[in-house]
């Protein structure tokens, strides 16, 4: 790659400025072929659908998104002890439209601590999520409660997805 000297910066000089913009231009394509190439020689692309498979996160061709659901046991519907709902890829608050090109891998965990002092209520120390119902867009949630003990309060869902983009 090229090294571009300005000697005077006082003078402009639209054939400098040209040539800088190439150096940034060759620096970024090359930041590119490196991500998406990242696992490309010599081995083959994950098989999503494969019963059995390993894989290294490839900036360039997989997307890894997170987030936080707030789920208020008095609001939500129960059946059985089970409450549910849905999580989306998307982040509406600041319009982010997200989806993968292909189902992704969702693992979620409950926090149901105090926000300040991470003291979780007796009733909720026996309260566990799962996901199902996994899409492009989003995933589906349950919360319950290994106890006979009704979970209480606001629990939070701290889910990740990784997948192809």
């Amino acid at each position: 790659m090229a090294y571009v000297k300005i000697t005077d910066p006082n003078i402009i000089d639209i054939s400098s400025w040209q040539q800088v913009i190439n150096v940034i231009n060759q620096h970024t394509d090359s930041i590119t072929a490196i991500t998406n190439n990242f696992n490309g020689a010599g081995s083959a692309p994950t098989d999503w659908t494969a019963n059995t498979w390993s894989h290294v996160f490839d900036p360039g061709s997989q997307a890894l998104v997170y987030g936080k659901i707030q789920a208020d046991i008095s609001t939500l519907t129960a059946e059985a002890g089970v409450y549910w709902g849905t999580g989306s890829f998307s982040d509406t608050a600041i319009s982010s439209a997200f989806s993968f090109s292909s189902i992704p891998i969702v693992t979620a965990t409950l926090y149901s601590g105090h926000p300040s002092t991470g003291n979780v209520s007796a009733t909720n120390k026996q309260v566990v999520v799962s996901v199902y119902d996994i899409t492009t867009a989003g995933f589906k949630w349950r919360i319950s409660s290994t106890s006979s003990t009704a979970p209480t309060g606001k629990l939070y869902i701290m889910w990740t997805a990784i997948g192809p983009r």
